[in-house]
């Protein structure tokens, strides 16, 4: 999945209309952000750090000893920490956008650029350094993992010590970037306060707007038909439900500043387009998420005083 940047400018300039909606009754901005920081978002990215170290730990074991029960784990790892970004990853306001950790973590992939790389390498040449600095983002990942891991002739692979230095430093790289995520929420973001700070001191109620703009942003994109079978194609239906599943708790998270009727309603909307997706109802996933993304863009939006930004990122590429 591409989360796509919002224009900042814009975004900045129409939330100098953000005003507190709900009156005097109930829980203040402020109060649902700081919330939302550490009782949400904060244990996504520790999940996703401690499941990208498990991923290490696992895919070292595989190389180390290649064997069907060593790569059966190595792919469960992967799974792990796939599922784990995919809800974390809908949660993109502040480090991941500004990161653009997608680009690092999981990417679609392209074969025939990971196998140029292996043919072109010596035993020793592929490192986290050239995994982070001098492949494109098609050549690393969580996607590119699990390419790897599945073929058929992977324990045969892993015997080749430049397949294990793929795997091994593409791990490494992964897990690096999830650490660097959870130290931007919990040490420093932006050489300032920490991110989880930043959000629950929110006085200017900047990040709601941002939060609300991300998060149309997000669902946008499951709305979008999927790729012509890149390759090493995921379940496009499962991985649009877990996506959604981080979506639903932002969802739940502010459901306080919208009352009572729109915040049930939209969590329904939300329930519904997940449960299409689990069931591999792609299309009908599809049709009901434009209506939690049309909710999201007119009276969540209306009822938070948030103007509607621009993606300045369409078309891009990373590398």
């Amino acid at each position: 999945m591409r989360v796509h940047r919002w224009c900042s400018a814009a975004v900045l300039a129409g939330l100098a209309l953000v005003v507190a909606a709900c009156g005097d009754d109930g829980p203040s901005r402020t109060d649902v952000l700081g919330d939302y920081a550490n009782d949400v978002a904060l244990p996504r990215y520790q999940r996703l750090a401690a499941t990208a170290d498990d991923l290490v730990a696992a895919v070292g074991e595989a190389c180390a000893a290649p064997s069907d029960e060593t790569v059966r784990a190595g792919l469960d790892a992967v799974g792990e920490a796939r599922s784990s970004w995919l809800s974390t990853a809908a949660m993109p306001t502040g480090p991941i956008m500004e990161r653009r950790s997608e680009a690092v973590i999981d990417w679609p992939v392209r074969v025939a650029d990971i196998e140029r790389l292996i043919s072109g390498s010596a035993p020793g040449d592929i490192t986290a350094n050239v995994i982070a600095n001098n492949v494109g983002a098609d050549t690393r990942g969580l996607s590119a993992l699990d390419l790897v891991l599945s073929t058929d002739d992977v324990v045969d692979r892993l015997g080749d010590q430049r397949w294990c230095d793929y795997v091994t430093a593409t791990t490494e790289v992964v897990a690096a970037e999830a650490h660097l995520l959870l130290d931007d929420w919990t040490v420093s973001f932006a050489e300032g306060a920490p991110f989880v700070d930043v959000l629950a001191e929110d006085a200017g109620n900047t990040w709601v707007g941002m939060i609300v703009n991300d998060s149309i942003n997000v669902v946008h994109m499951l709305t979008e038909a999927p790729d012509d079978a890149p390759d090493g194609a995921a379940n496009v239906a499962s991985d649009r439900a877990t996506q959604l599943d981080g979506l639903g708790e932002i969802v739940t998270a502010i459901g306080p500043l919208l009352g009572d009727e729109l915040a049930g309603r939209l969590a329904g909307e939300v329930d519904a387009a997940q449960a299409a997706f689990t069931d591999g109802d792609v299309d009908g996933g599809r049709a009901l998420t434009g209506e939690v993304e049309a909710t999201l863009a007119t009276e969540v939006a209306s009822r938070l005083g948030v103007t509607i930004g621009f993606s300045d990122a369409d078309g891009d590429s990373a590398g």
